[in-house]
């Protein structure tokens, strides 16, 4: 399982790389917004107004922006930490349900190399 997880964040990590610091969506741009203000002692604000909606995300990237000095692609590794971490929930979870070895490793390697898992954990 390991082996999967491994392999799933280097495939994370260098899509994220790829991706570089750029801003692509509005989401994107709400959360890293939301978190700047957090980290300037305003709260989880979006224009003016207090987020609604989902607080952990913009809180857990105001702890990596706070730890890596603001850097976007920080933001995005942690990410792709975080889904490699999925990989092995999957594995674990796959493993118990069915109770077989064989299904766990079969659902690691999908969440491993699902396209769609990748590009997501790229996003903010």
């Amino acid at each position: 399982m390991l082996l999967f997880c491994a392999a799933g964040f280097i495939l994370r990590v260098a899509y994220s790389l790829y991706v570089g610091d750029a801003v692509l969506y509005p989401d994107e741009k709400r959360f890293l917004t939301s978190a700047g203000n957090f980290l300037e002692g305003n709260g989880l604000l979006w224009k003016d107004k207090h987020a609604h909606d989902m607080p952990m995300t913009p809180l857990f990237i105001a702890l990596v922006l706070k730890l890596s000095g603001g850097s976007v692609l920080a933001v995005r590794i942690a990410f792709a930490a975080v889904s490699a971490v999925t990989i092995f929930i999957i594995a674990r979870f796959t493993t118990l349900l069915t109770q077989n070895p064989a299904a766990g490793v079969y659902g690691a390697a999908v969440a491993t190399f699902y396209p769609f898992f990748i590009y997501y954990s790229s996003l903010i």
